[in-house]
């Protein structure tokens, strides 16, 4: 039977990581290994200064962990290089995110963390998220459409194989639609985030300030001499965006450019 780990950065007890146990566990054996607390943003973070902590949970066949204070990579590095160093996993899932991970926000994200930490373990590996109406994750919503498109996708990948090559991943955004709304699938790649310069500056009891970040709203522009649709234009039109991310973040076009700007500096 083929074996699937998950992870996530909203924390083991979220929403969205047993909706996706649920959407997967007749397709495959099904390891859970998750932060304890809530890791929003936190990006490729490893923990190298501290211990960490894995808590097996009771009642899951010795199949789920949290981990105290991990993060999502931490997660996926412990699971595949101790926790579960006997299986073969077939995939990394992380997800299912409560918001959007699409354009420069990739770079900020916990979940596609987790999915490049599987990605660098040598295991094919997918970030999902699903778009909220608002940042309040309370808001009630349905994971009917993001779990109907995760077992679409990981059946794809398991009759005819994982579709890329060498360090790449697959980043999935779902619209917030319903079943009904929902137009299918894109293929794009990201768009071009946009990002206010904003700080949330406020006053505690105390008369201390203290701030919030990340609170600003959901802008994009399209890339220069792009002609497809981007994953946030996808989402705007309730398709599904799914995105192949590259590990190698080297700008190719520009080494040329580089070698004749640099020559004659050291001279």
């Amino acid at each position: 039977m083929k074996k699937i780990l998950l992870t996530n950065d909203d924390g083991y007890h979220a929403k969205g990581i047993k909706a996706l146990e649920q959407a997967l566990e007749e397709m495959a054996e099904i390891y859970v290994v998750a932060p304890k607390h809530e890791k929003s943003a936190c990006s490729q973070c490893i923990t190298i200064t501290a211990p960490l902590r894995a808590e097996k949970i009771k009642g899951k066949e010795g199949r789920h962990y949290r981990i105290d204070d991990g993060t999502p990579s931490d997660c996926v590095y412990l699971a595949i290089n101790e926790l579960f160093k006997h299986v073969c996993f077939d995939l990394v899932i992380s997800g299912i995110n409560l918001g959007s991970n699409m354009g420069e926000d990739t770079i900020y994200s916990g979940t596609v963390a987790g999915a490049i930490e599987g990605t660098i373990q040598g295991v094919p590996s997918i970030a999902i998220s699903q778009i909220l109406s608002n940042k309040n994750k309370n808001t009630p919503f349905s994971f009917d459409l993001a779990q109907k498109i995760i077992q679409d996708l990981v059946q794809n990948i398991f009759t005819k194989g994982y579709p890329l090559k060498g360090r790449k991943l697959l980043n999935v955004n779902v619209p917030n639609c319903s079943l009904q709304e929902y137009k299918g699938e894109c293929i794009t790649p990201k768009g071009y985030r946009l990002y206010k310069k904003e700080v949330h500056k406020r006053t505690d009891p105390k008369n201390e300030s203290y701030f919030w970040l990340g609170l600003h709203p959901l802008e994009w522009q399209k890339r220069e001499n792009e002609d497809r649709l981007s994953d946030f234009d996808a989402i705007a039109s309730n398709h599904a965006s799914i995105t192949p991310l590259n590990l190698d973040l080297t700008s190719y076009d520009d080494l040329k450019s580089l070698e004749s700007w640099h020559e004659g500096m050291l001279k």
